[in-house]
């Protein structure tokens, strides 16, 4: 029978809130069994000297060889590395997620009992492995299978339950870029239509030209707008979309969208450390940036509409 299980966590943003939360869950389960097989241990010794008799020869439930442990792994993009069990010496290298490379959590309990005049093993072994871009989550047991399930059921649905990593602003990432540069240059372009207004009289017959004709006078006022803010935000949110859009790429073969990388960018998750680690701030900014530029381009809309009517009449 294998005994050993591997589960699948895709499209995943994980943060280093969600990794403590994990170390902390199996921090517990170590402390459980470890607390179990200390006190039996005590008990055990007790019996053996008080009837002078072979500690295997008594009745046991959870007999250890090796103790349980939570050990830590990191490997740092510099080159360094931490091999500890120490919770302080691991939560001190995760206050610098932008260094990491590379770290792993393993979770291992394994003792006896023989209860059953037989001796019987029990054995856990949980491991996950981070990197930018992949989880490896594989477990092995042996005679433990409700703690397996317990443990399994929660580090899974913790990984699986975050956010999405092809969200709204990743799928609608061309619209949202669209929005965010027509609302700053729209605020750019109203400027200067007030300044053309405050100075139409004065001007030359091209600025009076447009003031008489509404609907070239709008038409250019958006033109500007897009342009404006091609050039001068384009720049600002296409460096907050690098990091996320990594391995993303908008492909046309024959005029044809095809969505093999929208597939592909599915398939990989991404961890909060490296050159990841400050993109849920990107992606909080993003999300900001649009939903502000939405109202300002309604806003737009209607001071276009307005401009419509007013100088039509005039």
């Amino acid at each position: 029978m294998d005994n050993r299980s591997s589960f699948l966590v895709q499209n995943k943003l994980i943060t280093i809130e969600q990794i403590k939360e994990v170390t902390e869950y199996l921090r517990k389960i170590l402390n459980h069994y470890d607390g179990l097989i200390k006190q039996e241990l005590q008990e055990l010794q007790q019996l053996q000297e008080n009837n002078n008799t072979n500690i295997y020869a008594l009745h046991y439930k959870y007999h250890a060889y090796v103790n349980p442990s939570l050990e830590y792994y990191v490997e740092f993009t510099d080159g360094r590395k931490i091999n500890t069990k120490d919770d302080y010496v691991f939560y001190d290298a995760l206050k610098e997620p932008q260094y990491i490379f590379k770290m792993e959590i393993k979770l291992y309990i394994s003792y006896e009992d023989n209860e059953m005049d037989e001796t019987t093993r029990h054995e856990l072994s949980i491991s996950l492995i981070f990197t930018e871009s992949v989880i490896h989550f594989s477990t092995f047991n042996e005679n433990m299978n409700e703690e397996h399930y317990n443990s399994c059921s929660y580090i899974s649905g913790l990984l699986n339950g975050g956010e999405d990593r092809f969200s709204g602003i990743i799928k609608k990432r061309f619209w949202v870029k669209i929005i965010i540069g027509l609302a700053a240059g729209s605020i750019l372009s109203l400027i200067c239509f007030i300044i053309m207004l405050l100075i139409k009289n004065d001007s030359s017959d091209t600025i009076n030209m447009l003031f008489n004709n509404p609907i070239m006078l709008v038409l250019l006022g958006w033109l500007m707008a897009f342009a404006f803010g091609s050039t001068l935000i384009g720049s600002i949110i296409n460096g907050l979309y690098n990091a996320l859009e990594d391995g993303l790429e908008n492909a046309y073969k024959g005029g044809t969208y095809t969505e093999h990388y929208e597939d592909n960018y599915r398939m990989f998750n991404e961890v909060l450390i490296g050159k990841n680690y400050n993109n849920l701030e990107k992606r909080k900014t993003i999300e900001k940036l649009y939903s502000i530029s939405k109202k300002v381009v309604l806003i737009r809309l209607l001071i276009s509409l307005i401009i419509l009517v007013v100088l039509s009449l005039i």
